[in-house]
């Protein structure tokens, strides 16, 4: 996120702040920058590598692909001149969460 979003004008002014809340049920992590708006939820899904198939892997853009494989929550948003990006994470199974 930080090197694709400020690539076009880096500067020592630039910054990426995190936020993490833990709810006990599951972990929050909040991500913002003032880079350019780029909504990354809107990225398409890399086509998983065919073991059969003897062709070379693409370098890079597996970063969405690893986090959508992780996470349970998933959510962009523009608030003023920062992008927001919201991950979530559940520590308990959803059928557990249910029965409290």
């Amino acid at each position: 996120m930080f090197r694709h979003g400020y690539e076009a004008s880096p500067s020592e002014r630039d910054w990426i702040e995190v936020r993490i809340r833990y709810t006990g049920e599951k972990v929050v992590l909040e991500i913002r920058d003032e880079a350019p708006a780029f909504d990354p939820t809107t990225v398409e899904e890399l086509q998983e590598p065919n073991a059969d198939q003897d062709l070379p892997l693409m370098e890079g853009g597996y970063g969405m692909h690893i986090i959508r494989s992780v996470v349970d929550g998933l959510g962009y948003r523009r608030e003023g001149s920062e992008n927001v990006l919201v991950l979530e994470k559940d520590l308990v199974p959803a059928a557990q969460a249910t029965r409290r």
